[in-house]
């Protein structure tokens, strides 16, 4: 495994600027994200994108190898009972 990135509790609003590869787990909880635009493209390992105020999955990793975790955001209304994605290596096939 990689170097972890953790940005969480920062009060980031946006992911501009972000490495479009991360070699090891990507943390992004805790902040004030709307969108995850301009994110990571690839994740080695686990990605947390927990308690910001996401609406849509629009930028989501294309791959992360462990869990993506996004839970209490703002998806209910688009993405009933979508809290927890596990086991997901290549899921991101979704388009919104």
């Amino acid at each position: 495994m990689g170097h972890n990135i953790d940005i969480s509790s920062n009060s980031i609003q946006a992911l501009e600027y972000c490495q479009e590869n991360i070699f090891g787990n990507f943390y992004c909880s805790e902040n004030e994200l709307t969108s995850l635009r301009h994110g990571p493209k690839i994740v080695d390992g686990a990605c947390s994108y927990s308690q910001n105020k996401i609406t849509s999955l629009d930028g989501l990793p294309q791959k992360v190898d462990d869990n993506i975790f996004i839970e209490f955001n703002h998806l209910i209304e688009n993405y009933e009972s979508l809290f927890l994605l596990t086991g997901n290596k290549d899921i991101l096939k979704y388009k919104h």
